[in-house]
């Protein structure tokens, strides 16, 4: 089913302004390891540093404010967007690889964790509008191949960290991770002559400023939702599931692997089902699945959730954006509330770890992720309706 994207035919308004669409999935690969990297390594960092779970959350909000400051920066030249967030992986996780070589490299790692994040949450966000510039009979797509690429990447970080980790320094990893991204700027640099990042296909009214703020509090429920789970699932399951370290990242690698095969299966069964009513099934199975989560004992039972929740949480992202792009958002708005998903993601794990922290159990701290879900439940039966056709 899944194709590579170079078969996708590059229309002249864009081929300038771009870089290859091979680049653009490395790219979204590289995003979506960015993204998960910091999850299965957060058990080996609080060793480490003797963290509570509260201090471990903070890490986890440190990555994702810079995340969104990251997403909402983007300005409207390709070149200059891509190379900046291309330098600000650069730096923010070579910082952090020169923390992790020492016991006390909690204050430096508080300091490159948002600089990388700036730099994955500007690549993740300047890609999406790249790949909103084809036209609408290719757009849908690519932004699905290219978004495929990037949970490929989103499941390499657990299981890059469960098979190299016990043989490859943490820090030599992360240097490794830096240097790619280097890599990744001269690529962009060579291929994009162009500086236009957003094209005159932008509709010109945009959409009313109530949808893009209802929307805009689904996306911050969501990326609060799906960093909770990214980055508490490892712990969680280390420490309730009678799990070895290895063990847990790979069952959150299952995690991912049901996230992209749930991905497969949306294209099928919009087939069949509209797109609001597959959004409020799948809202309602995350809701259940993590409510289940709280309560399972034991490796088994709780790798099973882990994977049913991937599947259930595989529609929202693709299928919410899709309905959001039925109001003609323009390119900025867009990327306005793609960015804002990372507000929930700093929030939310944090607050996810203080209140494991406060009552002494992260069971009780996944009520944070689980109230979130059914706030998102409840939401998808209030969804604007569509007036205008997508113009972006």
């Amino acid at each position: 089913m899944w194709d590579t994207g170079m078969m996708v035919s590059r229309p002249a308004s864009v081929r300038q302004t771009t870089p290859p669409l091979w680049a653009l999935h490395i790219l979204f690969l590289m995003t979506g390891t960015g993204t998960t990297f910091l999850g299965p390594i957060l058990p080996m960092l609080s060793q480490t540093w003797h963290l509570h779970d509260a201090q471990a959350g903070v890490l986890l909000a440190c990555q994702f404010l810079g995340a969104f400051v990251g997403g909402i920066s983007v300005g409207s030249h390709a070149r200059r967007e891509l190379l900046t967030a291309s330098a600000a992986c650069i730096a923010g996780f070579g910082l952090f690889a020169l923390a992790t070589m020492h016991p006390g490299g909690m204050p430096l790692a508080l300091l490159a964790l948002p600089i990388a994040g700036f730099g994955v949450g500007h690549m993740v966000t300047a890609n999406n509008i790249i790949g909103g510039q084809f036209p609408e009979d290719q757009r849908a797509r690519t932004l699905t191949l290219l978004n495929f690429s990037w949970s490929i990447g989103a499941i390499l970080s657990p299981i890059l960290a469960a098979w190299l980790l016990p043989t490859v320094p943490l820090h030599t990893l992360l240097g490794v991770f830096a240097g790619l991204f280097a890599c990744a700027g001269i690529a962009v640099y060579a291929n994009i002559h162009s500086p236009d990042l957003v094209t005159n296909s932008v509709a010109a009214a945009g959409s009313a400023r109530s949808v893009i703020v209802f929307f805009g509090a689904m996306l911050l429920l969501y990326g609060g939702v799906e960093t909770c789970m990214n980055g508490w699932l490892t712990t969680y399951i280390l420490r309730y599931g009678d799990h070895t370290l290895r063990g847990s990242q790979l069952s959150t690698s299952l995690f991912w692997i049901a996230l992209i095969a749930g991905r497969a299966l949306t294209a099928v069964a919009l087939s069949h089902i509209s797109e609001r009513r597959l959004l409020r099934l799948a809202l309602g199975a995350t809701t259940l699945c993590i409510a289940c989560l709280t309560r399972a004992e034991g490796a088994f039972a709780l790798t099973a959730c882990a994977v049913l929740l991937g599947l259930s949480m595989s529609p929202f992202f693709p299928v919410c954006f899709s309905i959001l792009m039925g109001h003609a958002p323009r390119a900025r708005q867009a990327g306005m509330v793609i960015a804002v998903s990372g507000i929930g993601a700093a929030l939310f794990p944090w607050l996810a770890g203080l209140l494991s922290t406060r009552t002494g159990s992260l069971h009780i701290g996944l009520i944070v992720p689980l109230l979130a879900a059914a706030a998102l439940l409840t939401m998808s039966f209030l969804l604007p309706h569509r007036h205008t056709a997508p113009q972006i």
